[in-house]
């Protein structure tokens, strides 16, 4: 899932590739692009048919994220840019989202 919102730049967006992927988008004051996408996990076959769990949890310390059996957390304070404590915004495109 990659957010398409017109902020999408200005935030921390994690994503789940088709191919098994998994990124995260980091804003920065880094012309000309302000983001940069981080691979956190290389590719790795997935059921493109099958549901897959996003969890995360954003505290003024900590993001921590998780994609199915996947793991990461992320000290905030090493964090480029961090707009909101524990503000989270999903999006999903063409994908069931509860």
């Amino acid at each position: 899932m990659r957010s398409q919102h017109y902020y999408a730049n200005f935030a921390h967006i994690l994503y789940l590739n088709h191919d098994g992927t998994i990124i995260i988008t980091e804003p920065n004051e880094e012309p000309p692009l302000f983001y940069k996408d981080r691979e956190l996990r290389k590719a790795l076959q997935i059921d493109l048919l099958s549901d897959h769990t996003f969890k995360l949890t954003f505290s003024e310390r900590t993001l921590s994220i998780q994609v199915d059996d996947f793991k990461e957390s992320f000290q905030v304070a090493d964090m480029k840019k961090v707009f909101g404590q524990g503000l989270i915004r999903f999006q999903s495109h063409s994908t069931w989202m509860g």
